[in-house]
């Protein structure tokens, strides 16, 4: 049989020539390989000639190309879905993935099924041609033949396999291209949003910041409200914030706070219903609208706010006003904004009170002058338990009373319990001390109900008088103990003899009942102080980030828990200490700047690791002590920078995805012609042994190119996890089960896992599998003659699986053993420097990791960590 013409020859290239144009130049597969189908109808002798594409349901097949050489009626139009059991000869090339040749529809047996309707369109043969690309059968090249068609020769049938294989690849280069695209798309969608999270986050930092600032640096309730709401009104949704206390001396009044033009604070008063504060938080009944504050309105008052927030102000005694955020747009509130506007709140709490015991504090102090004044030696005992009874002695003492008490009511407020007493006998002393009596009854009961002295100049004659307790009395005064408008006892003078008592007595009583006032007032008032010291104390241990104070020479004054840790110190190595003489590298943290917030740097601790630390420093003065500090807030920024470093990969590998769809069209598109060359000059030289094995290594090494461009394609682009419960014992029998051929050329030695284990864990077999061939695979090169061990090693904490490969190889490449995972990096002659970049990829993609290191004996050990459960 004669061979094909040059003629026929030039036809047969310029088809394979023209359709690798038109599959090359285009990713609009369906136009472009209806052009390509006109072609072929061109040179061959078909009647119509289409291309169907398989679909996710195997059962259906998609038609994207038909061209017939005359308009048939009836004809499936493009993009029609059609049965794949209705066309035999297409679902068994798909099955074998090799040409099917109908010559004669009538009596050929695969078409059994189907005869009367194919000859009933009129024809008489089919040829179907699968569309392969690697391991994947994308479709089938259909073409079909009348009674008067010419047979297909062999030079047809190979001129048609060469383009259905150009056709194959450039389908599957549209369908890598749209995935990357599409990744691609996803990936910096999911980028955008995670720096817009992190800008709304450094936001809020720097917000409390600022507020924990203001606190720590003014005492002033007016300058810590200002910032506060300043600060507040940063936030975009937040387009007012008012601050709203309840008036101490006028619980049914408020005052509203707020900020005018400039940031000036303003001030409204307003009339609180009874039921505005109750439960749990504050119900301000100002339907939702903001106080209106004197001065020129802003254009915003105009229109009524839709959005509403609200969070309690909340003292020791309860709570004490609210703080609420207005917006005009409705539902513009977030759970952030929420969170935001209570902690806001609580650090107010905080100012406030401690505002108030800055205040309180003067007041005690000019009070405690005055009782010193008086008598200072009644006030020298301020213990709570040495006072009463200091006071009861001096006064007996010093003004000649027979007896003296001071008599306190009991918890319950039933009962008056005497709390100090001296008398000129000691065995009425006693009797005395050990009195107690109904808050109701006698003459002290009386005092205690009106609030007022009671002075009895004979005892006998006042029906209130309590008789019956045996004790020889004339006369008596009772004046009461009263603090803040509280009565909180008697001070009880009595006497043998009748009108014992004048109006100087009294004078001297009541100046006396005021120094035991003040003088209980002020050892309450110093229990509770320390009390609210030992409660700052553990919220200072208990912040989240740390806190140095020191004076002007560095001295530690102030350190909390929390930042002993982060400096890894213990606090007594720290209090009372020169802060550079146990961390010389912390100078930075008393540099001052004008912007003091979110500033960072780097500090050596003891152990010798340098960690980064961001942190802000205040200078404070205290001019009534005279005394100064430096206070730093900071915290440990490790974490940070592992989120930085990970947001940073993920950056690269978006970079990576966008060049590799690059790459992947860029350098297939020429392969697809080199390929088809190829074909065609293996077909023209097939007697010519030498450049025949030419074109085979040239088809080679285009297919070898080809996986490159695979797997940089792979390493790119996210992989989604099929997770599904392994055993290592299995697997391992798989992987080396696949390498065992390899090693047996090798002459390596292969060593298993040993005993097999029941236990499983959670990750996409197909992925973890191909790391482990290419750890073994490995290997099995780097020992050669050795010896390579597989091992599966579990950890209880915190649940992870570790699979590793030993080999007894030359090691690691010297200097940074870790490049050996760099996109690239090889060591190989005709390595791709892409199987190790690849696996440690799928172990992060995991939430595992693939680790590397030197065996001391000799040769290398690879570790792929795992989570035994998906994190």
């Amino acid at each position: 049989m004669a061979g094909p013409s040059e003629e026929q020859r030039s036809r047969d290239l310029e088809l394979l020539l023209e359709a690798s144009r038109e599959l090359s130049g285009s990713l609009a597969l369906p136009e472009v390989l209806d052009r390509i189908s006109r072609l072929i109808l061109g040179v061959v002798p078909a009647w119509r000639v289409g291309v169907l594409l398989t679909e996710a349901d195997e059962r259906y097949l998609r038609l994207v190309a038909s061209v017939s050489r005359e308009q048939v009626r009836d004809s499936p139009p493009t993009g029609r879905l059609l049965e794949l059991a209705l066309y035999p000869e297409v679902s068994e090339a798909l099955r074998t993935r090799r040409t099917v040749v109908v010559e004669d529809v009538a009596t050929h047996s695969l078409m059994s099924g189907v005869r009367d309707p194919v000859e009933a369109a009129g024809l008489r043969s089919l040829v179907a041609i699968p569309l392969v690309a690697g391991d994947e059968a994308l479709g089938v090249l259909s073409l079909a033949g009348r009674p008067d068609s010419d047979r297909l020769t062999e030079r047809h049938l190979s001129l048609l396999g060469a383009v259905a294989n150009q056709a194959a690849i450039a389908i599957r280069n549209a369908r890598y291209y749209g995935e990357l695209q599409a990744a691609a798309r996803e990936l910096e969608f999911k980028v955008q949003e995670r720096t817009r999270r992190l800008e709304e986050s450094h936001l809020r930092v720097s917000i409390l910041n600022d507020i924990t600032t203001a606190i720590n640096m003014a005492l002033d309730r007016d300058e810590l409200v200002a910032r506060a709401l300043a600060s507040l009104q940063r936030i975009a949704s937040f387009e007012r914030v008012q601050l709203y206390l309840v008036d101490e001396s006028e619980p049914d009044r408020y005052t509203a706070y707020g900020l005018g033009p400039g940031d000036e604070l303003r001030r409204a008063e307003g009339e609180l219903p009874a039921s505005a504060l109750t439960g749990e938080a504050p119900v301000l009944e100002l339907e939702g609208r903001p106080a209106e504050l004197p001065g020129p309105a802003r254009p915003e008052d105009s229109e009524p706010p839709r959005g509403h927030l609200i969070a309690p102000v909340v003292s020791k005694d309860g709570i004490v006003g609210a703080l609420q955020a207005f917006s005009s747009v409705p539902e513009s509130f977030g759970p952030g904004d929420e969170g935001l506007l209570q902690q806001v709140a609580g650090e107010i709490s905080i100012a406030l009170e401690r505002s108030v015991l800055y205040a309180a504090e003067r007041r005690r102090s000019r009070q405690f002058r005055v009782i010193s004044d008086i008598g200072r030696q009644l006030t020298g005992a301020i213990a709570a338990e040495n006072l009463l009874p200091t006071a009861a002695e001096l006064v007996r003492r010093s003004l000649g009373y027979s007896r003296v008490a001071v008599l306190l009511l009991d918890e319950a407020g039933e009962e008056l319990v005497v709390a100090g007493a001296d008398a000129e006998d000691q065995q009425i002393a006693e009797c005395l001390r050990e009195h107690r009596q109904d808050a109701e009854e006698g003459l002290c009961g009386k005092a205690l109900a009106t609030g007022r002295p009671v002075l009895a100049a004979d005892v006998q004659s006042e029906p209130d008088f309590l008789a019956g307790v045996g004790l020889p009395t004339g006369s008596e005064l009772c004046v009461p103990i009263r603090v803040a408008g509280r009565t909180l006892g008697v001070l009880d003078l009595q006497s043998e003899r009748l009108r014992a008592f004048g109006p100087d007595d009294l004078s001297a009583a009541r100046t006396i009942a005021d120094q035991l006032a003040a003088a209980l007032n002020l050892s309450r008032l110093l229990a509770d102080l320390n009390e609210e010291r030992e409660f700052s104390a553990r919220i200072i241990n208990n912040l989240t980030g740390g806190l140095l104070v020191t004076d002007r020479k560095r001295r530690v004054l102030i350190v909390n828990q929390r930042g002993a840790e982060m400096l890894r110190c213990a606090r007594e190595e720290l209090l009372d200490r020169d802060l550079l003489e146990v961390l010389p590298t912390a100078s930075p943290l008393f540099d001052y700047s004008a912007d003091s917030l979110s500033r960072e740097c780097e500090i050596e601790l003891p152990d010798g690791e340098r960690v980064p630390i961001g942190f802000s420093n205040a200078f404070f003065v205290d001019s009534a002590a005279g005394r100064a500090a430096v206070i730093i807030t900071f915290r440990d920024l490790s974490d940070v920078r592992e989120l930085q470093r990970k947001y940073r990969a993920a950056e690269r590998l978006a970079t990576i995805g966008t060049v590799a769809a690059g790459v992947a069209h860029e350098i297939r598109n020429p392969l697809f012609g080199i390929s088809s060359t190829a074909q065609v000059l293996g077909l023209e030289f097939e007697d010519d042994e030498q450049l025949s094995e030419l074109c085979r290594s040239m088809l080679d090494e285009v297919q070898r190119l080809d996986r490159l461009v695979a797997s940089l394609l792979k390493y790119g682009r996210p992989q989604e996890l099929l997770r599904q419960p392994i055993r290592p014992s299995e697997l391992w029998e798989e992987v080396l089960e696949s390498c065992a051929a390899q090693a047996e050329e090798a002459g390596t030695a292969l060593e298993g896992p040993g005993a097999a284990d029941e236990r499983s864990f959670e990750a996409d077999r197909d992925q973890v599998k191909q790391v482990l061939l290419n750890l073994v695979l490995n290997a099995v090169d780097a020992a050669g003659e050795g010896r390579v061990r597989v091992s599966t090693d579990w950890e209880s904490e915190p649940g992870t699986v570790i699979l590793a490969v030993e080999d007894e190889g030359p090691g690691l490449p010297p200097g940074e053993p870790d490049r050996i995972f760099d996109l690239f990096f090889t060591t190989k002659p005709k390595g791709s420097g892409m199987g190790l970049a690849i696996s440690r990829k799928i172990a992060e993609d995991h939430g595992g990791s693939l680790v590397a290191a030197a065996r001391p004996e000799g040769g290398a050990r690879f570790e792929l960590r795992l989570p035994v459960s998906e994190p």
